[in-house]
């Protein structure tokens, strides 16, 4: 007979079966937790001995895991997250304490919501933020997710804000002063400085005039990059209109170069996590942050 007993040593087990295969390490599993590796190690044994099965296999400096333990990691996920929500009801202090993980696809987290956040600290000094742009993230440990349409693995969850901008080309109007500013898109790409995200030059929209492109000088998968260069006078780049706001006011939208992408972005939250104060208060500085004072379309 299984008692409650073995139970509970079976979850802990398997739990930390989950982190170390997500970790690829016991030693930052054991850090993580405040345990030793040795200890971390034998419990994994314990685990293997338990259900007549090897679960991990050590390679060089990682550990991999076997069939056996990707057959079971999905179901530990699922009960991990199960953990979670009664957690989440039964904490009588989730207002404005606590951790929020946020992932954002690259870039998204590259404008002025870096400042803002400073200003969201100061509001509540109890909230701690992960921040993530990994693309390899476990989604089912992330409690606010903001991606935008184009990316491939939008996640589960509770969409709590949905907004359209818009993409254009900026730069400095020094930059312009120096070098006169583009008639149209095919002036602009056949003799001007171009920066642009890595991932805009697979954009079909784009396609068309990437053949006669003849000065992209950066490219980056990183948008506080391109800020940065076209900020200090390096030339041209296409970003999302909110990339305007406060700390890049001064970059100028080019007139003459009608041509626009619209970008449609999603903040997700995880299930069971949509009202708790400390995700709707960051929720709503992220809505802030990009979208307040432009045109946008709202829905959920």
């Amino acid at each position: 007979m299984i008692t409650i007993k073995n139970k509970i040593i079976l979850l802990k087990e398997l739990l930390y079966l989950k982190e170390i295969i997500k970790a690829g390490q016991f030693q930052i599993v054991a850090q993580k937790n405040g345990i030793k590796a040795s200890n971390l190690s034998a419990l994994i044994n314990q685990l293997e001995s338990s259900v007549n099965q090897k679960l991990i296999k050590k390679s060089s400096n990682k550990v991999v895991p076997t069939q056996a333990a990707l057959d079971i990691y999905d179901d530990i996920k699922e009960i991990n997250m199960i953990l979670r929500r009664i957690i989440n009801k039964f904490d009588k202090d989730i207002g404005v304490s606590g951790t929020v993980s946020l992932w954002s696809v690259g870039g998204l987290t590259g404008s002025n919501v870096l400042k803002m956040i400073a200003d969201f600290y100061a509001k509540y000094p109890s909230i701690k933020l992960n921040i993530s742009t990994n693309i390899e993230e476990d989604f089912t440990n992330i409690d606010l997710v903001l991606v935008y349409d184009r990316f491939a693995q939008i996640p589960s969850g509770k969409k709590i804000l949905s907004l359209t901008q818009h993409m254009h080309f900026y730069s400095t109007q020094e930059y312009l002063d120096k070098h006169g500013e583009p008639k149209d898109i095919y002036d602009l790409f056949e003799n001007y400085d171009l920066c642009l995200m890595k991932n805009l030059l697979t954009w079909k929209e784009l396609e068309p005039y990437m053949k006669k492109v003849k000065h992209l000088h950066t490219v980056s998968d990183i948008m506080i990059v391109i800020l940065n260069i076209i900020n200090a006078g390096g030339g041209i780049s296409l970003l999302p209109d909110w990339c305007t706001k406060e700390c890049h006011s001064h970059l100028v939208k080019l007139k003459k170069v009608k041509f626009s992408i619209p970008l449609n972005v999603h903040l997700i939250c995880r299930d069971g996590y949509e009202n708790q104060i400390r995700i709707l208060e960051l929720a709503k500085l992220l809505q802030e942050a990009y979208f307040s004072d432009i045109d946008n379309e709202r829905s959920e």
